[in-house]
């Protein structure tokens, strides 16, 4: 039964590489902390080659465990389609990540607080699509709000380790991983965990020296957070004096018309005075109603109308379709 698990999960992780385009080397690269050399992954792995194992049931057992968490970090992993380094939010986050992969003092975590449909996720995930050998990707969830071992759980699956049984164990399966192989880990929507999380992270970078942490939140919940009861409000100031100062809020009251207009400018090539002039008409729309998750969007429907009529997008279609995507709210009287 083992060996049939582990074939199936060999062909799975081979279908995986297979899309990449990856050599062995270069596929171990990425997937380094799961398959450790190149030689077990082409010659023992993709082979079923035993030949010199004594422990026939040892060895299937152990590759059973590290392929099915390579395979849930598969499954998760998200890379983007398309990424625009020329944005200036892109351009904002590298700074704050160039910074922090220079720090050598306990200040190793970031805080980017951003609204959504900032762009925050895809800069991350991008982040760990370059290096994923240097980098893990954490997407909270409201199931890990103040649950310890959800939470550390995650970290410890994007390491590549197991986490155990219990949130302790859980935690120093972290810990442990990140002393043998530092990584930076992103922790996307950092609000959803609660004050748990906060500890966890400041136990980690104390514990792991060369290891470090970016992770994104809503302003809004990172504010009732720090402006909680004393108790929580006290673990939040822990994280926060190992934290790179100031906090990263530039993009806090969303995209600036800025970023709007390189972004209209990279989807569709337009002049940049008709995109300048786009974003300042649809600048509020755009930030009240989700920022550039809701600007591709309108863009999107725009192409599809321009290519319904047979002609080409322009920026009034797109200020168009984001009017028909977020109505005004209906005034109505009160009843007589």
């Amino acid at each position: 039964m083992k060996s049939e698990i582990l074939n199936a999960l060999i062909a799975k992780v081979k279908a995986h590489q297979d899309g990449l385009g990856f050599s062995d080397e270069k596929f171990v690269a990425r997937y380094v902390q799961f398959l450790g050399s190149a030689k077990t992954w082409s010659d023992r792995l993709k082979k079923s080659d035993l030949t010199g194992i004594k422990n026939h049931d040892g060895f299937e057992e152990k590759w059973v465990g590290i392929l099915q968490r390579l395979s849930a970090r598969i499954d998760k992993v998200y890379i983007p389609e398309k990424v625009f380094e020329q944005l200036p939010v892109y351009r904002a986050m590298s700074k704050r990540l160039e910074i922090l992969k220079g720090q050598t003092n306990d200040r190793r975590n970031v805080i980017c607080l951003m609204p959504f449909g900032s762009g925050k996720s895809v800069f991350c995930a991008s982040q760990v699509a370059k290096a994923p050998a240097e980098c893990c990707y954490v997407r909270c969830h409201p199931g890990m709000r103040e649950n310890g071992f959800a939470f550390a759980s995650a970290v410890a699956e994007a390491l590549g380790v197991t986490p155990g049984r219990s949130e302790t164990a859980a935690i120093k399966s972290v810990s442990n991983a990140l002393q043998t192989r530092p990584q930076t880990v992103f922790l996307d929507e950092f609000h959803e965990v609660g004050i748990v999380g906060f500890k966890d992270v400041r136990f980690w970078i104390d514990e792991a020296q060369a290891s470090r942490f970016f992770m994104t939140m809503y302003p809004t919940d990172y504010d009732a957070v720090v402006s909680a009861q004393a108790g929580a409000a006290a673990e939040a100031k822990q994280l926060l004096r190992r934290t790179i100062r100031p906090i990263f809020e530039e993009y806090r009251n969303g995209v600036p018309n800025e970023d709007i207009a390189v972004y209209l400018k990279l989807r569709a090539a337009w002049k940049d005075e008709d995109c300048k002039i786009c974003a300042e008409r649809i600048g509020g729309t755009v930030r009240a109603n989700g920022n550039l998750s809701v600007l591709e969007d309108a863009i999107k429907e725009a192409f599809v109308e321009a290519a319904c009529e047979g002609d080409e997008p322009t920026p009034d279609m797109v200020a168009k379709q984001l009017d028909r995507l977020c109505p005004a709210p209906v005034k109505r009287e009160g009843l007589r």
